[in-house]
């Protein structure tokens, strides 16, 4: 009954800070794709410390909550479309052998994620090929070059990031807990 208590609290306060992240996006647009990617980071962490079901709860909850209550998004499907569901997803692609097929998977799974989430964008909520950048082929070959740049960036950092959650933080903030 304890560990459950935890896992419901901390599941509500990590979806919280997330809609509170993508909700802010609305009047800070310059973290348009800063915000989800730490809300990224908070939903790795709930996995940790919840396991799986919490943590795909928590990333549904928040997932149609930012649709309905998010002012940007555009902030909203990257949350839903990938940083949601990314970290969890992370934890069984580095368990996979050939380190290219891990970079592979990683690379398709965002580019699917991004090309789906933009077709989205432009076709549910009315985002017109003309209101982005008049609808130039040029431009969204080179959003998502860019967008590929930044999520090898984006990896390698949350890579580092999750190994001093790992090693110095989490047995601070939690004690001693077992991995799942």
């Amino acid at each position: 009954m304890r560990k459950t208590a935890f896992n419901v609290a901390f599941g509500g306060i990590v979806s919280a800070l997330c809609l509170v992240l993508e909700f802010s996006v609305g009047f800070l647009p310059i973290f348009l794709y800063v915000f989800p990617m730490i809300c990224s980071i908070l939903m790795y962490i709930l996995y940790t410390e919840c396991g799986l079901k919490t943590s795909l709860c928590a990333y549904v909850g928040v997932s149609v909550l930012s649709l309905f209550m998010c002012p940007d998004k555009e902030a909203a499907m990257m949350f839903v479309m990938f940083f949601g569901y990314y970290p969890i997803l992370r934890v069984y692609i580095q368990k996979l052998k050939p380190k290219v097929l891990k970079t592979l998977l990683k690379f398709a799974t965002f580019n699917v994620a991004m090309i789906l989430a933009y077709l989205i964008i432009i076709f549910v909520f009315g985002i017109t090929k003309t209101d982005m950048m008049g609808g130039l082929s040029w431009f969204w070959i080179l959003l998502l070059a860019v967008g590929n740049v930044v999520f090898a960036m984006f990896d390698i950092l949350l890579d580092r990031l999750l190994y001093i959650y790992e090693k110095k933080l989490r047995h601070k903030l939690f004690g001693h807990g077992k991995r799942r």
